[in-house]
């Protein structure tokens, strides 16, 4: 796995001097912490990581908003909604499950006979 930082606009790659290059001259972070820190310490807007896992296909590209404060307050609004919804939602099944619970319960159980006596 190696890890890169990306230039949006440019599709160039952060090399060892921290200029912008093509993919073979990237530098590897090692870590998307590290790149991530990196980006948040210069405050980098408009560029993403690239964990590259050696197959195209199978590439992880993790956006970093840097100091985008709007996209960050968005994102947590936006987080916190969803959290409201699936609160509301999982009281709504459970009261599914307790209705249906009851319900189970109002059916009489039948043994069913397993042998016959013969005293």
């Amino acid at each position: 796995m190696m890890v890169f930082i990306q230039n949006l606009q440019n599709n160039l790659f952060m090399n060892s001097v921290s200029q912008w290059a093509p993919e073979r001259e990237a530098y590897d972070f090692r870590t998307p912490a590290f790149a991530i820190d990196l980006c948040m310490m210069r405050r980098m807007r408009g560029v993403r990581i690239v964990i590259d896992m050696g197959d195209p296909a199978e590439n992880i590209f993790l956006d970093v908003y840097g100091t985008d404060l709007g996209a960050l307050r968005e994102g947590i609004r936006n987080n916190r909604q969803l959290r409201e919804e699936q609160k509301l939602l999982k009281g709504a099944l459970d009261a599914v499950r307790a209705a249906q619970k009851e319900r189970k319960k109002q059916v009489a159980f039948k043994r069913n006979q397993v042998s016959e006596d013969s005293a």
